[in-house]
């Protein structure tokens, strides 16, 4: 198995903010009514995270949907209920659903 070389703190700081970023543009173009803009910054933001190995903070991991990568945004096209200890994520662009521990 390939060993890859750690991540500089600094650079991994860097790439997470830049990730905070284009999801922070996502969410403008998703309030002016540009769905499919939203969703093409929200993929740029997951390319960046891939491109230097770099896992996205959980709050901005749970703003995607795991199988259409579309933006979430609450009311809009996502739905959020709590269900047997967890919290459901209903994505309504594709009618995925996401599971998440509740603690």
């Amino acid at each position: 198995m390939r060993r890859y070389k750690a991540l500089n703190p600094q650079v991994k700081g860097k790439v997470v903010g830049e990730m905070t970023h284009l999801l922070a543009q996502a969410l403008d173009y998703f309030s002016a009514g540009k769905k499919d803009m939203a969703n093409k910054w929200a993929q740029k933001a997951r390319r960046v995270g891939m491109k230097y190995k770099v896992k996205m903070p959980t709050q901005l991991r749970r703003q995607i949907c795991k199988k259409c990568h579309a933006f979430l945004v609450v009311g809009k096209n996502l739905m959020i209920r709590t269900k047997e200890g967890n919290v459901v994520y209903h994505c309504k662009e594709c009618k995925h659903m996401m599971k998440y521990r509740y603690r």
